[in-house]
């Protein structure tokens, strides 16, 4: 290739030699060509006329690639009016006798001129009779830097590409290149031999071999799997024009990492390995880290991959790998003709990768990418953006939803609302007009503290659509001492729409929040009225009443816990039948008593467990192990934070398999089996052997293995590690595998490995990570496994 500009385009000059830089990185392997870049700076000094000794380049060269901007030139001694115009020249001619150099021209726009001056009328003539033949490709491009760069990158990229499928058509009918080759130039001299002589030698000398090796076979035997495996990846690895582009399967990339020595396989092979490793990230079955501590251990060539790869699915796992590795990109290289389309994994890749770094320049890209306002990608650069901001502040999250109108993420427990406290004025006006309910009403709380909402403006807020802020008037009216009952506010905030079902969900549990700051203002006497009702809210009432009287009506509800509130409904229905007379009572009471004695009794234990897990002690365990046993009991955080002080070993089991629903079908109301698992290990401590051979929920035992310290991982012995790395759910597999890689030494690692080939089956997903262990630096590993712990 050579290259023609007048001198006002140096830095275009050098942005043009990165292009094809990176380029090479690549695509030159792939392709077995390489684009090697020539200049005027490119040729020595030497007797002769200078422009002579330019033009040996133009003539052997078989892209011609121009660039012009306002500058025009200086007459060179030979008739042209500037060194452009007869390298220009001298490339056409060849072209329309020998059909090389392709020629492709590249026009800045030169912006507003009031006065174009001589040397930019020259160029502007050169433009109109480009435009007028119709010859020769031409692109007018912006004068914005950013601009300039990503539409040049894209179509110089795309012209070598088109040229280099010309030239390997030419080469397959046997012809060669046609470019004339007159004598080299002082600056040519001793070149290596082309990549593509190169690469595709080396596939051939392959080929044949194994060709010849697979026909001396006979035919009642079967070919080695290995030898059969790299025939399929050299035909994967050989980009043929006009042929699909295909990766070597999983089972066959693992077979060649089982059974062939590395050294044994050339770059070419080791580069289908790669992408074949990295179009496969998302299920990580498929061997990488060999290959890339092989060929790629400083990570440059999947750093062009990330940007210049051609495959979506390859450029996606390359930066999932860079992500994990904590290798850092500039930011200025994901320009937009490198995010991938609206809407396509691709984006949502390049975002995730962003959110992982710390430098400004990430964060800035991911916030122009947000003010775009794009929905098709809005999920997950929200995701990115508060990952990026959690790094950055405790704050800066909640801010940057609430006052950039940011859709919240479906699981919010990880939200403090509470930061609100700390907006200003302005600022909790801007939250309240959230396009989310739930911010909004939360914004609704903050501003009526501060008495900013007029008496209108509070009574609106309980005729809202939505019952997070008709929940939030309520509060309000409720703070300002407004006499409010309970059905008032039941009334306001639950509402029946079309959609029952999440009409009323949403409304109950906004009324249940509400409804404790109602009961607590009640006197005790009211609280013991209402705790004596047979339905909610009884036990709302009861827990506050429990609550505030502990000293003297703790040992009532420890026997009514015991007797499962048997004793408790049995007085209620007493006085009932007492008031009403039998047949009357029997017509007010549910037909199904067990409504009254298990499932309202499972709601009062809850409420005073509640209270006696906060102040009660040990004495109390025998209660939390009795309502783990009772229908419809489902466990809450400060049940697990109770069983954390006094649990005992025999209680593992049933903690790890209590229901923690609360009964609501929201995720966000689900306790997390983060909270289960710390339980779990803090009441096993010292028995972390015994713990992970415990048959656990998948769920809760990959978490556990998570929260095991190094050292006591590192106590576990190979084989109970080869049981774990052979259970047959996935995601504990690869917990294993992964704390394997972190906590064990190489040597360990190398052994399990081995361990896990010498099995007549094995799981691929352990190979992928006990193979990072084996082959890759000590810091990378652990780098890699603690973003994959961090990320889990």
């Amino acid at each position: 290739m050579f290259l023609a500009s007048p001198g006002d385009l140096g830095d275009e000059r050098q942005f043009a030699r990165d292009c094809v830089a990176e380029w090479n990185s690549v695509n030159a392997e792939r392709t077995g060509w390489i684009a090697e870049l020539l200049g005027w700076e490119d040729t020595l000094p030497q007797a002769g006329r200078p422009q002579e000794l330019i033009n040996r380049d133009v003539r052997r060269c078989m892209l011609f690639v121009g660039m012009m901007y306002r500058h025009w030139g200086s007459e060179t001694g030979n008739g042209y009016t500037s060194g452009f115009h007869e390298e220009f020249s001298l490339a056409s001619q060849l072209y329309e006798t020998e059909g090389r150099p392709r020629i492709a021209l590249f026009f800045k726009h030169p912006g507003p001129v009031s006065d174009p001056g001589e040397q930019l009328k020259q160029v502007l003539a050169f433009k109109d009779t480009i435009k007028t033949s119709k010859k020769f490709l031409y692109k007018e491009l912006e004068s914005e830097a950013e601009v300039w760069k990503s539409g040049f990158r894209q179509n110089l990229h795309r012209t070598i590409f088109e040229l280099i499928e010309e030239l390997d058509k030419d080469v397959e009918v046997g012809g060669g290149p046609v470019a004339e080759t007159p004598e080299p130039s002082n600056a040519a001299e001793d070149r290596n031999p082309s990549a593509s002589e190169t690469g595709q030698s080396i596939r051939l000398v392959e080929l044949r071999s194994l060709v010849e090796r697979i026909a001396r076979i006979s035919p009642e035997d079967d070919a080695p799997a290995e030898e059969v495996a790299r025939l399929r990846l050299l035909g994967a690895s050989w980009r043929v024009p006009g042929l699909s582009e295909t990766y070597l399967g999983t089972h066959d990339a693992n077979v060649i990492l089982r059974d062939v020595a590395v050294s044994a396989l050339s770059t070419p092979e080791v580069l289908g390995l790669i992408e074949t490793g990295l179009a496969a990230t998302t299920s990580q079955t498929t061997p990488l880290w060999r290959w890339v501590a092989r060929e790629d251990k400083d990570f440059h060539y999947l750093k062009a991959l990330a940007i210049w790869g051609e495959d979506d699915t390859v450029r996606i796992g390359a930066l999932k790998v860079l992500a994990w590795a904590k290798v850092s990109i500039e930011s200025s290289s994901f320009t937009p003709d490198r995010m991938g389309e609206s809407g396509t994994q691709l984006r949502d890749a390049i975002y995730e990768y962003l959110s992982w770094q710390d430098d400004e320049g990430s964060l800035s890209l991911l916030q122009t990418e947000f003010q775009k306002a794009d929905y098709k990608n809005e999920v997950a650069l929200v995701a990115a953006l508060l990952r990026r901001l959690s790094r950055q502040s405790s704050d800066a999250p909640i801010r940057f939803l609430a006052l950039e109108n940011a859709t919240p993420p479906y699981g919010r427990r990880a939200l403090d609302w509470a930061e609100l406290s700390h907006f200003t004025d302005d600022e909790l006006r801007t939250a309240f007009r959230h396009r989310d309910a739930d911010i909004r009403g939360e914004a609704a709380i903050h501003l009526g503290r501060r008495g900013l909402f007029t008496a209108d403006e509070k009574l609106a807020l309980r005729n809202d659509p939505s019952a997070s802020v008709r929940a939030a008037g309520v509060q309000i009216a409720i703070e300002d001492g407004e006499p409010l009952s309970l059905m008032d506010a039941e009334r306001i905030i639950v509402r029946r729409t079309k959609n029952a079902l999440m009409s009323s969900s949403d409304g109950a549990r906004q009324y249940e929040r509400v409804r404790k700051h109602l009961l607590e203002k009640l006197t005790s006497e009211d609280l013991l009225r209402e705790a004596e009702e047979l339905y909610e809210p009884a036990e709302d009432a009861y827990e506050i009443l429990l609550r505030r009287e502990w000293k003297s009506r703790a040992e009532a509800a420890r026997f009514e816990v015991k007797g499962g509130f048997k004793s408790h409904f049995d007085s209620i229905l007493a006085r009932r039948r007492a008031v009403l007379g039998n047949a009357a009572a029997a017509l007010a009471l549910p037909p199904n008593m067990s409504l009254i004695y298990e499932y309202r009794a499972s709601s009062m234990i809850r409420a005073a467990l509640n209270v006696i897990g906060e102040k009660g002690g040990k004495v109390d365990l025998s209660l939390f192990r009795r309502a783990l046993t009772t229908p419809y009991f489902s466990m809450v955080e400060s049940d697990f934070l109770f069983f954390g002080k006094y649990g005992e070993w025999s209680d593992i089991p049933a903690i790890a398999r209590a229901s923690r629903s609360r009964g609501h079908l929201l995720a966000r109301d689900m306790i997390p089996v983060e909270t289960v698992a710390a339980t779990v290990v803090r009441i096993a401590k010292g028995r972390e052997r015994e713990l992970v051979a415990l048959d656990l929920p998948d769920d809760v035992r990959v978490e556990v293995l998570k929260r095991i310290t190094k050292a006591a991982f590192s106590r576990l012995q190979d084989d109970m590690l080869v049981t774990l790395l052979n259970l047959k759910a996935d995601s504990v597999r690869r917990l294993v595998a992964i704390r394997c890689a972190r906590d064990l030494t190489k040597a360990r690692c190398e052994n399990l490995l081995r361990l896990c080939f010498a099995q007549g089956t094995y799981f691929y997903n352990v190979v992928h990570w006990l193979d990072l262990a084996v082959s890759m630096t000590r810091p990378v590993v652990e780098q890699v496994a603690a973003s994959q712990l961090l990320d889990d």
